[in-house]
């Protein structure tokens, strides 16, 4: 099967896991709103990091009340190196009720990048508790040690 079938087939399945990203479609995101997030959910997967935020804006500006495009705008934001954004962003949406398997991860990037590295440990650490995928996260906790 190749890979954009398969890309397709897990989009419509309603969650995706491209590289380290794992996403669910929303329960009440607007049609478009949630083909702008589809979308950009590949771009990330395409290590795309502009297009993918640009359709995460996008995404919200359709549906404001679509918080996993908030989430994913900070996922965009945290590879562009916009650190303090991602942080409002991701935090934002947690508060809306977002979760994500990848939600302490992106956190915890942010708030290293912002220099709260304490905040970064502890949530690293409740990422790390739950997840197999360990080689990055004790990478980014190493560097919030330093």
């Amino acid at each position: 099967m190749r890979t954009g079938l398969s890309l397709r087939v897990l989009l419509l399945a309603g969650a995706v896991s491209v590289g380290p990203f794992v996403w669910t479609a929303p329960a009440f995101a607007s049609p478009k709103s949630q083909q702008l997030v589809d979308q950009g959910v590949a771009d990330l997967g395409a290590e795309k990091w502009r297009e993918a935020l640009a359709k995460f804006l996008a995404a919200s500006v359709a549906d404001p009340g679509d918080h996993e495009a908030q989430f994913f705008q900070g996922v965009a934001l945290n590879r562009l190196g916009g650190h303090a954004a991602a942080l409002r962003q991701i935090e934002r949406a947690r508060a809306a009720g977002v979760t994500n398997a990848n939600m302490d991860y992106e956190l915890g990037w942010a708030l290293l990048g912002s220099g709260r590295y304490q905040d970064a440990i502890a949530a690293f650490e409740r990422y790390d508790s739950g997840s197999t995928k360990l080689g990055k996260t004790r990478e980014l906790m190493a560097r919030a040690y330093l």
